[in-house]
């Protein structure tokens, strides 16, 4: 089978809308509420690409409040899980044996780099996003 023969057989891919319309800003603000992020949203077929989005952000004042007000959502979201994280930690307990063979409970430090880890990581993107949509929402009409 040549080459030519492969590309006949193959649909074209869906073009991607560059149009703003307010179900397809309501369809990507709705998914970042619910914790997907904007790159896995826009490589799905018939979703516009990053580009186009950015795009709909600077120069569409409905969709960039829209857009704001779903990432500060979304940034709320994950100070909660944060607080999940850490309430997480001081909850695991494990058994000990001293050396004198008595067994005691005690918190499990095991576990602690990756949850402080994973808990900065959190508070640092929770804060990105807060700054930038609060950033999103102070855009006036004759911002650049």
């Amino acid at each position: 089978m040549n080459q030519q023969s492969v590309r006949q057989d193959q649909q074209p891919a869906p073009k991607r809308p560059t149009e703003y319309t307010k179900e397809l800003g309501e369809t990507i603000c709705g998914r970042l509420v619910e914790d997907e992020n904007l790159r896995s949203i826009c490589a799905e077929p018939g979703m516009p690409d990053v580009a186009t989005v950015s795009s709909w952000i600077s120069n569409n004042g409905e969709f960039r409040d829209m857009y704001a007000l779903a990432r500060e959502f979304q940034a709320h979201c994950i100070a909660d899980e944060v607080i999940e994280l850490a309430d997480e930690v001081s909850t695991e307990w494990v058994e000990k044996v001293r050396a004198n063979g008595r067994v005691v409970r005690g918190p499990d430090r095991k576990n602690l780099p990756r949850y402080r880890l994973r808990t900065e990581v959190r508070h640092w993107v929770a804060e990105q996003l807060l700054a930038r949509a609060r950033q999103l929402s102070a855009r006036t009409l004759f911002d650049p």
